[in-house]
């Protein structure tokens, strides 16, 4: 795959913000119909879903959700460990 677009990911308990290297952000519900949310705003942004990467914090629990949808998904996730030191 290609990887055109880079999407960074920032998930808590009930939502997930997701920020564009251009500043355009939204934020939707860390569950299922959230992640149907943000696919149509990658429609709306002109942003294609198989050329585009999703770079998030594993964040154990609340990763869940997303990573179950993920599983399934036509793009790339790509979980980070966070900073070590």
């Amino acid at each position: 795959m290609k990887v055109l677009h880079i999407i960074g990911a920032d998930l808590s308990k009930k939502t997930i913000d997701f920020a564009t290297s251009g500043g355009i952000h939204i934020k939707v519900s860390n569950d299922s119909a959230g992640y149907q949310e943000f696919t149509r705003w990658l429609k709306k942004q002109k942003i294609d879903i198989l050329t585009t990467m999703i770079v998030m914090e594993h964040t154990g629990l609340y990763s869940l959700p997303v990573g179950a949808v993920s599983a399934q998904a036509p793009h790339q996730f790509y979980q980070s460990t966070g900073l070590c030191y």
